[in-house]
């Protein structure tokens, strides 16, 4: 997988994760413009290089993985066909019990919902 590919996909997960970092959303109103994330990208592509070159063959091993992942996922995507129930429910929204989140609260958090 081409390190540009990874380094854009990084960004944009980074520029997503912005408007969460509290734990809740909160628009930020970042875009996502070359002069606001050019910066970012350019980090990350700096650090992927780096990885390969210290570490070729892990790193070979990785992006196949990565790749592999994101093709199966697609496809069980993919077969699932689309139906109108492939939007999340308010319900499904608010059930977070197939999680193991106990060590990613906050103390303060966890005595407001108990």
């Amino acid at each position: 997988m081409p390190i540009g590919v990874l380094a854009i996909v990084a960004t944009v997960v980074e520029c997503g994760l912005h408007d969460w970092s509290s734990g809740v959303l909160e628009c930020k109103g970042n875009t996502f413009t070359t002069d606001e994330w050019s910066s970012v990208y350019k980090k990350h592509v700096k650090s992927l290089n780096t990885m390969k070159k210290v570490r070729p063959d892990m790193f070979a091993a990785w992006t196949r993985k990565l790749y592999m992942d994101c093709l199966e996922t697609t496809k069980a995507y993919a077969a699932l066909g689309e139906s109108e129930d492939d939007e999340i429910q308010d319900e499904e929204m608010a059930d977070y019990g197939d999680l193991d989140l106990g060590k990613f609260l906050h103390s303060d958090a966890i005595s407001e919902s108990s």
